[in-house]
C-alpha cells in the first residue's frame, strides 16, 4: 500500500509540475497580463505578519492606530492582510510596519498570474505523456484516488465529463468539491480556464473513450480558486487557498502560477506545507526566460524550497519546447519522476 501511495504521489507530482501553465499565449496583449504589468500589487493594501507573542487584540489596535483597517487573518504563519488608509502609500505604510518592534515582516500584496502558454497550434496534444513513457506507469498504477491533490489556481468546472467522477468529496461543508478565494463563497466554477486545464492534465477520467486522460485515470481533484477570470490572482488569497488545501488534507498542491517579486508571505506559506508533509509543485515557466542571474526569476519557481520532484530528464525534449523556462532553480518539463 504504501509502495502504491509513493508511486501515486511521484506521478501527481510529476504531472502537476508539467501542468506549468496553459492559457494565454506567449506575447498576447491581455487584460491580465497589462495589469500585471502595470502593477505588481494591490495599490491600497499591505500583509503584515506579526510577532508570535503579540496577541490578537493587541495586532488590531496597531493596525487601528495607524488608521488602517484590518481587512483578513490570513492564518498560518500569522499573516494579516491589512486596507491602508485614504492619501496613504503602500511604501509609507510599509516603512511604519517595519518600524514597529511588535511585526516581524511587512510586503505588499502582491499580484500573480497563470503562467502563459505557447501558441504551438499541437500544444494541445499529449505530447508529454510520450515524453514521460506514461503507459509504462500505468501497467504499474492508474488509481490515485487516495491522494488529494489540490489545484490552486483558478478554480475548476466540476462538471466537465472527463473531472466530474473525478473531484475530491468535500462533504456537506464543501459539496462543490473547493472553495473559492476570490469571490469568498463555496463555489470554485473556473471562469478562465487555466485550472480546469491543469486538473484535466492530473486527473482527467482516463480509459473512457472520450475526451482526454490525466495521468492519473482515477483521482481526488481539491478545486481551490485564488485566481480571478482575467488570470491573476494575490498572495493573500494564496496564502488562504494553501492553509485551506493542508487544513483538508491535501498531499499534493499544485500552483501553475507565477510573479516577479521575492514573496516572504508566499515562501512561509510553502513552508509550513511542506512541514505538513504536503509535496508542493509549482510553475517554472513559459517564456523562454533564464530564472538564474537575477535579471527573470519566477516566483514562487525561485523560491529557496524544494518544491517540485522534476529533473530534466531529455535535454533533447527541451530543446523542442523552446518556450519552456530554465535555470537551475527551475528545471524544465518534463522530468523524471522521484519517489517520495
Amino acid at each position: 500500500m504504501k509502495t502504491g501511495i509513493a508511486v501515486s504521489l511521484s506521478a501527481v507530482a510529476l504531472l502537476a509540475g508539467i501542468a506549468v501553465a496553459l492559457s494565454e499565449p506567449v506575447g498576447a496583449a491581455s487584460a491580465a497580463r497589462a495589469r500585471l504589468d502595470a502593477a505588481q500589487h494591490v495599490p491600497d493594501e499591505v500583509l503584515v505578519k506579526f510577532r508570535p507573542d503579540i496577541a490578537a487584540g493587541n495586532r488590531l489596535a496597531a493596525v487601528a492606530a495607524r488608521g488602517h483597517s484590518l481587512l483578513a487573518d490570513l492564518g498560518k504563519p500569522r499573516w494579516v492582510r491589512v486596507g491602508i488608509g485614504a492619501g496613504q502609500t503602500v511604501e509609507r505604510a510599509l516603512a511604519a510596519y517595519r518600524e514597529d518592534p511588535g511585526v516581524e515582516y511587512a510586503q505588499p500584496n502582491f499580484f500573480y498570474r497563470t503562467a502563459a502558454a505557447p501558441n504551438d497550434t499541437q500544444y494541445g496534444q499529449l505530447w508529454a505523456f510520450q515524453d514521460m513513457n506514461m503507459e509504462k506507469a500505468w501497467d504499474r498504477i492508474t488509481d490515485c484516488g487516495g491522494v488529494v491533490v489540490a489545484v490552486v489556481d483558478s478554480g475548476v468546472n466540476y462538471n466537465q465529463e472527463d473531472l466530474a467522477a473525478n473531484m475530491w468529496n468535500g462533504g456537506t461543508a464543501h459539496p462543490n468539491h473547493g472553495v473559492d478565494f476570490v469571490d469568498g463563497d463555496n463555489d470554485p466554477m473556473d471562469l478562465h480556464g487555466h485550472g480546469t486545464h491543469v486538473a484535466g492534465i492530473i486527473g482527467a477520467v482516463g480509459n473512457n473513450a472520450r475526451g482526454t486522460t490525466g495521468v492519473c485515470w482515477s483521482a481526488s481533484v481539491m478545486a481551490v480558486r485564488v485566481v480571478d477570470a482575467t488570470g491573476i490572482g494575490t498572495t493573500a488569497n494564496i496564502l488562504q487557498g494553501v492553509n485551506f488545501a493542508v487544513a483538508n488534507r491535501a498531499k499534493v498542491i499544485n500552483m501553475s502560477l507565477g510573479g516577479g517579486a521575492f514573496d516572504q508571505a508566499f515562501s512561509d506559506a510553502v513552508t509550513s506545507a511542506q512541514s505538513a508533509d504536503v509535496v508542493v509543485v509549482v510553475a517554472a515557466g513559459n517564456e523562454a526566460a533564464n530564472n538564474d542571474g537575477g535579471t527573470t526569476p519566477t516566483y514562487p519557481c525561485n523560491f529557496p524550497h524544494p518544491h517540485w520532484r522534476l529533473n530534466e530528464s531529455d535535454p533533447a525534449t527541451c530543446l523542442r519546447r523552446p518556450y519552456r523556462q530554465r535555470g537551475s532553480r527551475c528545471p524544465a518539463q518534463p522530468g523524471a519522476a522521484k519517489y517520495l
